[in-house]
């Protein structure tokens, strides 16, 4: 009896064990249950928020530390020549055969093109023009040769009208003509008087230097050969029937032999510069031409048109190489420059006067040659 009361106690205090802790360990685990959703999560909650926010704050700084370091780095590699090198060497190869082959194409299908296009329409255009040209210069030669026939016809009305006018000249040619004997009769005189001239002429050069004896010259000394034969006037006539004649040569011997500037101005405004120097070469030779270069620089400031005129076409017309010419022309010039020279220093702004300051460098570049 005693040990079924033992089993039977033991029994109970197990089934007591056991309801108590399971009552004990469904509130136990409740109150754990409550306390940890209530206090101690949250806890946690903060501690791992604020860790995290810390770990988040230092891995932003750390992280952009890092990609401005790395950024920098990056970008100098790239701008290095090490980089550039490798990068233009591992490129140009394949490259080049791509880029040839797209240059060609492109230039054969598009370049080629524009340019054939461009070169037509330029073409089209430069023939639209000549054409257009050759039409209006047609018109044009046809209207001139219109106005030609009409000048040609008008022409010949006149020939019709001159020619009785040259019927007149003819006859006075032909009474002119018979004044021609005494111009056979003075050529000799003439030829003779040239031969006196070529001889004496540095005589007379160096006389003609100094302007009184110039004076005197015209004044008591008259050419034997010519005005005591004739006067003035008469002489003038004679000169005048040579230009009429257009023995211009003989006219101006004659004129410069008679010692006369009045009488080598008559002439010189009788004929043209032209007419005198025109012809290639010169017709007058030189003995005349320093004959006519010593007279006219005599007072400039007489007629001084027509003896600038006359004197810058007589210097160019030298010839330095003429035995004649050698020894004379340093006189003749010496005194033209000192023409030049007192006429340019009371009349500085003179409208001639650029003109005379050329024809003074010439002479000096004659004098120094």
């Amino acid at each position: 009896m005693s040990e079924d009361g033992s089993r039977h106690s033991d029994r109970e205090l197990v089934l007591l064990s056991d309801q108590i802790s399971a009552t004990f360990s469904n509130k136990l685990e409740n109150t754990l249950k409550q306390e940890l959703t209530s206090n101690v999560v949250p806890q946690i909650n903060r501690v791992l928020d604020t860790i995290a926010q810390k770990m988040q704050l230092d891995f932003s700084q750390k992280l952009s530390s890092t990609d401005a370091s790395l950024r920098d780095s990056i970008t100098k590699y790239l701008k290095g020549k090490a980089f550039m090198d490798s990068l233009s060497q591992s490129l140009s190869g394949p490259l080049q055969g791509n880029v040839h082959t797209i240059c060609k194409d492109v230039f054969q299908s598009s370049v080629v093109p524009s340019f054939e296009k461009a070169c037509h329409n330029l073409f089209m255009q430069l023939n639209d023009q000549f054409t257009k040209g050759t039409l209006e210069y047609v018109q044009y030669l046809e209207k001139h040769a219109s106005k030609s026939c009409s000048s040609i016809d008008n022409l010949l009305a006149q020939v019709r009208e001159e020619i009785p006018k040259l019927v007149t000249e003819a006859q006075q040619k032909t009474q002119a003509q018979m004044t021609a004997t005494m111009h056979n009769v003075t050529a000799d005189m003439m030829k003779q008087q040239r031969e006196v001239l070529l001889q004496d002429v540095r005589h007379v050069v160096q006389e003609e230097l100094h302007k009184q004896a110039l004076q005197q010259s015209r004044a008591s000394t008259p050419v034997p050969h010519v005005q005591g034969q004739m006067d003035k006037e008469h002489l003038k006539q004679q000169i005048k029937q040579l230009v009429r004649q257009d023995n211009v040569e003989e006219a101006f011997r004659m004129a410069l032999s008679a010692m006369n500037v009045q009488l080598v101005l008559f002439l010189c405004e009788s004929v043209s510069v032209d007419r005198v120097f025109g012809p290639t070469p010169c017709p007058l030779e030189q003995h005349v031409l320093l004959s006519l270069l010593n007279q006219l620089p005599t007072d400039l400031a007489h007629k001084t048109d027509i003896k600038v005129s006359y004197i810058d076409e007589v210097i160019p017309s030298l010839d330095v190489d003429n035995p004649i010419t050698k020894v004379h022309l340093k006189g003749v010039l010496l005194n033209l420059q000192e023409s030049i020279t007192n006429f340019l220093e009371p009349n500085p702004t003179h409208r001639l006067a650029r003109k005379l300051k050329r024809i003074s460098l010439a002479v000096d570049a004659l004098l120094n040659k």
